[in-house]
């Protein structure tokens, strides 16, 4: 059923919440020195792209650059663009390893109370709704636009309670784990596909011997 709010009818039981209400925290990443061949990497805008990451434009840090625990990309954690025209409110939702990849200080971090409050946020954030409130919220100039953390952390929405939540997040799961699996086992093909066939066409290498390399990561 239906109950009437300040926000007009919605489901009987749910009620409004903050980003800031449904998170541990919700905190800007940090300010980068870049190495190459650090081998330690950071999530900036460019390679927040929605749905999914761009890899190829992840940058390398310093490597004596302090990282604070809190300004790395944990599992189920919401990243949201936060400066710039173009990229400006891009949402995705973080499934890879946590403690791995640091993130830009032009990035939000909202990470949930739950996982499923995370994975809900996502949904709230990247929805068209959500991204037309995000662009209502954005202040600054032409070309040098944000969207302010306490707008983020201000930022309402219907909620459905934490019991609904976790029978929603039940459901989702197992999708969003079998999503990212492909991608991670697309992006191992793609790496061994670029390694191999140079080395096939010049003849370094023999197919049979390309197969078992093949059988092994496969």
């Amino acid at each position: 059923s239906f109950e009437d709010s300040e926000l007009g009818e919605i489901p009987k039981g749910w009620g409004r919440k903050t980003v800031m209400q449904v998170c541990k925290t919700v905190t800007r990443g940090v300010t980068p020195k870049y190495e190459d061949g650090s081998g330690r990497f950071i999530i900036n805008q460019r390679v927040n792209r929605g749905v999914h990451l761009d890899w190829s434009a992840l940058k390398e840090l310093s490597s004596t650059l302090e990282v604070p625990t809190d300004c790395y990309a944990k599992r189920w954690d919401v990243l949201v663009n936060c400066l710039g025209e173009g990229t400006l409110g891009r949402t995705h939702l973080f499934m890879y390893r946590s403690d791995i990849y640091a993130v830009d200080q032009h990035m939000s971090i909202c990470r949930g109370s739950t996982h499923g409050a995370g994975a809900y946020l996502y949904q709230v954030l990247s929805s068209p709704s959500g991204q037309e409130k995000i662009e209502s919220s954005k202040t600054g100039s032409t070309g040098m636009t944000m969207f302010n953390i306490s707008k983020l952390r201000n930022f309402d929405f219907l909620w459905p309670g934490g019991d609904l939540v976790n029978e929603y997040f039940q459901v989702v799961e197992p999708a969003w784990l079998r999503v990212v699996s492909n991608e991670e086992e697309s992006r191992t093909l793609s790496t061994l596909r670029d390694t191999l066939l140079p080395r096939l066409i010049s003849g370094e290498l023999r197919i049979e011997a390309a197969e078992q390399i093949l059988n092994r990561v496969t």
